[in-house]
Parts: C-alpha cells; sequence; structure tokens
C-alpha cells in the first residue's frame, strides 16, 4: 500500500469470524487517529504496490464528505464502511 509517498508492506486479510478486515502495519496504524477514515484506493500494480491509502481526518470538510459514504455497518461495532464506484 502507497501512503503519501511511501510504500508500505501491510499483511491485509479477511477475518471470517467477526466479518471485518484486519491490515497489519504500524506506520499505517499511526498514520490516523480514532474516527478518522481510512480511504483505500486500488492501483494498477504496475509502481510496486496495490493500493493507495488515505487518512482522511475527523472534523475535515472532506471527512464530512466520505463519511456520508460510509453507511455499511461492521458486525459489534459502531464503525461503519462504504464503497464508492468510479464508473
Amino acid at each position: 500500500m502507497r501512503l503519501g509517498g511511501q510504500v508500505l508492506p501491510v499483511n491485509w486479510w479477511y477475518n471470517p469470524d467477526k466479518r471485518d478486515y484486519r491490515l497489519r502495519n504500524e506506520q499505517l496504524r499511526s498514520a490516523g487517529n480514532v474516527g478518522d477514515i481510512l480511504r483505500i484506493e486500488i492501483a494498477d500494480g504496475k509502481a510496486g504496490f496495490d493500493y493507495y491509502v488515505e487518512v482522511i481526518p475527523k472534523g475535515t470538510s472532506l471527512f464530512a464528505q466520505y463519511v456520508a459514504l460510509c453507511t455499511q455497518p461492521v458486525r459489534n461495532s459502531e464503525k461503519k464502511w462504504g464503497y464508492l464506484s468510479c464508473y
């Protein structure tokens, strides 16, 4: 995953018991705060990474735009997620 100008090796897997995704990389975890939005965009892989990642801080105008798209609940959590298609 590319965060800013840095490519990070991220262990990304789906937990079927809890029905959520896990992203394991300390730099990625430290890039945001509780309540921020993590925006993930698929890349073509040609530049040595598969996903662009952006932290959208809570309280910003961009946050207000993206939080409106996060309508899908995460089981047993107050977290929500959303999917945006650019096609």
